[in-house]
Parts: C-alpha cells; sequence; structure tokens
C-alpha cells in the first residue's frame, strides 16, 4: 500500500534492501511477522510482529501486509 507504513505491536529485523520483494521475503522467512514497511527512497524495510493500524506514511513508504 503506497503512502502507508505498518508498524505492529513490536520490532523484528530491520535493515537495507535492494527493492520491495526482497523486504517481503524478509518477512516472509519469519513467521512472527504480521507486517513491514519498505521506504523505496532509502532502500530499508522494517519486519514487525503483532496487531496494529496501517497508518499514513510518505510517498516513498509501503506497508506491506500479508494476505
Amino acid at each position: 500500500m503506497k503512502g502507508r507504513t505498518w508498524w505492529g505491536s513490536s520490532s523484528l529485523k530491520e535493515g537495507e534492501v535492494s527493492d520491495i520483494s526482497e523486504c517481503q521475503t524478509m518477512c516472509s522467512l519469519d513467521k512472527n511477522c504480521s507486517g513491514a514497511t519498505f521506504n523505496s527512497v532509502k532502500k530499508y524495510c522494517w519486519t514487525r510482529s503483532g496487531d496494529g493500524d496501517i497508518s499514513a506514511g510518505d510517498d516513498s513508504d509501503y506497508a506491506l501486509i500479508p494476505s
């Protein structure tokens, strides 16, 4: 979801990634990951666990929520 962020309730892994698919993979490899936020300018991914709300972010932010 472009322009949105997902912070869940606690932090998991974060770090530099090359693209959005690498961020999605980072989340999918952790069974506790409930979603992530990817920033396309910073090329950075934050994976999160738990529940939370999707929030407004920068135009370069993408909320990634597994279905």
